[in-house]
């Protein structure tokens, strides 16, 4: 039994060993296992590394090329401000008023007229030239001093043709002041004397001669035909705009029409031939005499139409005899002269009434701009000059935000005082060659020739912000009442091979008005940069 017992055990020993070897095959077999799959992990995690190191890569390359991007819109950025600042100091030069309305420009202190009382006779004088240097001097300060804006300069002395070096003189002022009205003061005595280099010069450089008028014997008529020969504007001192300018037209070398009118102050009477009659607009007469026979009258009428009053010297009226003129009138011969110099100034007055009509008929009665009628000529005028120069131009159109509140809160009286400021401001702000009109009951027009769209943009948005900042207090208000405009801009040319006129300008301005308006109000929109939307 126990050698049984003995066996029994050492059987089930040998049960649990197989048991044994069984477990350690499969313990090996799970840590291969187990291995293999941490080599699988390993493997992986180490894809997995190098995937994340390579997304890490490629996000650093990002966002250096997204640093580099911005570096480069920056300085883009930068170029696009330093240009538009550039451009708003050259809008500012083109746009702004004179600083200085007049100077006098002293270019030597002795005469050569021997006037009672007067010491700076040359023969008795001390001779004084301002030097070229110190005028240069002079004229670059003040120059730099008022930014070129200068209205008037007048060059004078003394009398200002003694000095020998007076071209130069001409042609630095003009270089230091492009777009002065320059006027050379002159007696007179010297004119007729001048080269042809002196005239050239005034030419050049766009001198206006302005002759004292002293009451001696000068040859005027002789003056102004020279000045007429080349180009050069001439002036009587301080008669700019009052006399009369009758041009008498004869073949006769004796009558005495000139004697006659030339007794009356308020005419300027000159004598041509009549082979010049032709030419009478480059003379610009208030009124024209014909000493010519009847005949000659016809040919001449029936081939042109006159823009002056014209009274005709015959011997017996004609019944049937068309004239085309702005107003005609007949004088029989033998000439009377008090009803000669009557009916002249007859007809110079009617001319004057009637030039004042068509004045009136372009302009706006309570801002005194011109009005619709006179834009819509003149613009289709600067667009063929545009069009034919390959110049650009812009229309500015402007509504004041919240008119109507105005008027019903304060009343139509201030409605028009309002009007009456805004347009003062902008008639300040505008140059010569610019035209303001009345374009509807708080709309203005402003059409800018030579001057492109972002100009006129930059022009437009320095006036809203003035507007914004105007003290406008109706009576009986303790504070200013907020004004504000919106604007549209146009320019031309916007569309190639597209036929536009002064209505497509306006109409691209209206449209962006419009837009302004939609948006809000109280902002400037360019209509190339806007989104149309049909």
């Amino acid at each position: 039994q126990l050698l049984q017992r003995v066996e029994q055990q050492e059987q089930q020993i040998k049960k649990q060993e197989k048991l044994l070897c069984i477990q350690k095959e499969n313990l090996a077999l799970y840590a291969k296992q187990l291995e293999q799959q941490n080599k699988g992990i390993i493997e992986v995690l180490d894809k997995s590394e190098q995937k994340y190191v390579q997304a890490a890569k490629q996000i650093e390359e990002k966002q250096q090329c997204m640093l580099n991007r911005i570096g480069q819109l920056q300085s883009e950025s930068n170029l696009q401000k330093n240009q538009i600042v550039q451009i708003e100091k050259n809008t500012i030069k083109q746009m702004q008023q004179p600083i200085l309305e007049y100077f006098v420009l002293n270019i030597l202190d002795h005469c050569n007229l021997c006037c009672k009382g007067c010491d700076h006779f040359a023969a008795i004088a001390e001779e004084r030239f301002v030097s070229l240097e110190h005028i240069e001097k002079d004229l670059a300060r003040m120059s730099e001093l008022m930014n070129q804006q200068v209205a008037r300069i007048g060059i004078m002395g003394g009398e200002p043709l003694l000095h020998p070096e007076l071209l130069q003189i001409l042609a630095l002022a003009r270089e230091y002041f492009p777009n002065t009205l320059l006027q050379l003061v002159t007696n007179g005595l010297l004119l007729m004397n001048q080269s042809e280099e002196f005239w050239q010069t005034c030419k050049e450089h766009n001198i206006v001669i302005v002759n004292t008028k002293y009451p001696i014997n000068l040859d005027y008529d002789g003056m102004i035909a020279r000045a007429e020969k080349y180009g050069v504007t001439f002036e009587h001192y301080g008669n700019k705009g009052k006399k009369m300018n009758v041009i008498i037209y004869s073949d006769e070398q004796k009558n005495n029409f000139e004697e006659i009118l030339a007794a009356n102050d308020e005419m300027m009477v000159r004598n041509f031939p009549t082979s010049e009659i032709m030419n009478y607009k480059d003379v610009n007469p208030s009124v024209m005499v014909f000493d010519m026979p009847v005949e000659k009258v016809k040919e001449v009428c029936a081939v042109t139409k006159f823009e002056s009053g014209l009274l005709i010297i015959v011997d017996e009226i004609p019944e049937k005899l068309t004239v085309r003129a702005e107003a005609h009138d007949y004088i029989k011969k033998p000439i009377n002269p008090v009803e000669f110099s009557t009916r002249v100034e007859a007809l110079s007055k009617v001319m004057k009434y009637k030039n004042g009509l068509k004045t009136i008929a372009i302009t706006d009665e309570l801002t005194g701009l011109y009005n619709r009628k006179y834009l819509h000529s003149r613009l289709d005028a600067e667009i063929s000059r545009a069009k034919r120069y390959g110049t650009s131009l812009s229309c500015v159109l402007i509504d004041i935000d919240f008119f109507k509140t105005v008027n019903d809160m304060y009343g139509y009286d201030w409605g028009d005082v309002l009007l009456k400021k805004i347009a003062q401001m902008l008639d300040a702000l505008i140059r010569k060659e610019d035209i303001l009109t009345r374009y509807g009951d708080e709309e203005f027009l402003l059409v800018l020739p030579n001057t492109s769209e972002e100009q006129a943009f930059i022009f437009a948005e320095r006036f809203r912000r003035d507007i914004e900042k105007m003290e406008f207090i109706p009576a009986s208000e303790d504070e200013r009442h907020p004004i504000t405009i919106s604007g549209g801009i146009s320019a031309y040319p916007f569309l190639e091979n597209v036929e536009e006129n002064s209505n497509t300008i306006i109409r691209y301005a209206e449209h962006a008005l419009y837009s302004a308006k939609k948006r809000g109000k109280n902002q400037i929109i360019q209509f190339s940069k806007m989104n149309l939307e049909f």
